[in-house]
């Protein structure tokens, strides 16, 4: 099984190929990551596995905005020190090359110096703004990238990095909205589906979306790569959302995790490809090593 780390590098190693090259199956978790394992191991080592797609799922009792109890919400809320005015954007995705940060900060400059939405010292009766980025395990170089990206977009009153732990069912309940500013969906895909199951609405790019998770307008909104103004329309009408369009969004986003991506759809798809290849139903991806060029 090759995660999605390992498949947005430019090529695939000559160790990882052998590995394919012994494997009786070969997984990969989306439609884009089996494209591109299928034509990458095709061209650069000459070798045709059939890939097959295992999509991740998620725990959908633990991921549940009514199983998070008020107290974790309002600990997290103290330890953000947020006031309970606030328009909370949680960014939960590991940072990665290639983000569209720059444009999303862009969008969120504007936004927050924007009459009668979110206030600023002229506007007391607008909401505030707040964008919490959970920096993980990212490296301090993009990390230290994101900071100048934050201090060059006159933003940092508005965000906050966050790289410690925390409780990310509390803080998936306090967002008002979830947002993927990334050029592909990497590691992204499991916070993605998890923000989902918690009932909130996901703002992300075409490019983090190739398997059509989100539907703009439906569960969420997809936006154009390098594109501020599609960020801030998006995020405008989160914020300018009546209860009635923020309770649709949130069963929509909800049900799509219920029907396609629980956990147990995850594990009847590893149950069947198994069950298959110990059946000798599956063809053998089993392919000679000595075949593998340099």
């Amino acid at each position: 099984t090759l995660g999605e780390t390992s498949l947005y590098k430019t090529r695939i190693t000559r160790a990882a190929a052998r590995s394919v090259a012994g494997a009786d199956l070969v997984t990969a978790p989306d439609r884009h990551s089996v494209h591109f394992l299928e034509n990458t191991l095709d061209i650069e080592h000459g070798l045709r596995p059939e890939v097959h797609r295992v999509q991740r799922g998620v725990d959908n009792a633990i991921f549940d905005a009514e199983a998070v109890a008020d107290p974790r919400v309002v600990q997290l809320s103290r330890q953000w020190q947020l006031s309970g005015e606030e328009m909370v954007l949680l960014a939960p995705g590991r940072l990665n090359e290639g983000s569209d940060y720059s444009k999303f900060f862009t969008a969120i400059h504007r936004l927050a110096h924007q009459k009668n939405l979110f206030s600023d010292q002229s506007h007391h009766h607008a909401r505030k703004l707040r964008v919490v980025v959970l920096s993980g395990t990212s490296s301090a170089a993009l990390i230290r990238k994101l900071e100048a990206q934050i201090q060059e977009q006159n933003v940092k009153s508005y965000v906050h990095i966050n790289g410690g732990r925390i409780d990310i069912g509390a803080a998936y309940k306090l967002a008002d909205g979830v947002v993927f500013p990334v050029g592909h969906i990497e590691s992204q895909r499991r916070t993605m589906l998890e923000a989902q199951a918690m009932g909130r609405p996901v703002i992300t790019t075409h490019e983090a979306n190739p398997d059509r998770l989100i539907e703009s307008g439906v569960n969420g909104f997809v936006v154009a790569m390098g594109n501020s103004r599609d960020w801030h329309e998006a995020i405008s009408t989160i914020a300018e959302f009546s209860s009635g369009a923020r309770r649709t969004m949130a069963e929509q986003a909800r049900q799509r995790i219920l029907d396609s991506y629980r956990l147990e759809h995850m594990q009847q798809r590893w149950l069947e490809l198994y069950s298959g290849l110990l059946n000798s139903g599956l063809p053998s991806t089993k392919l000679s090593s000595d075949s593998i060029s340099p």
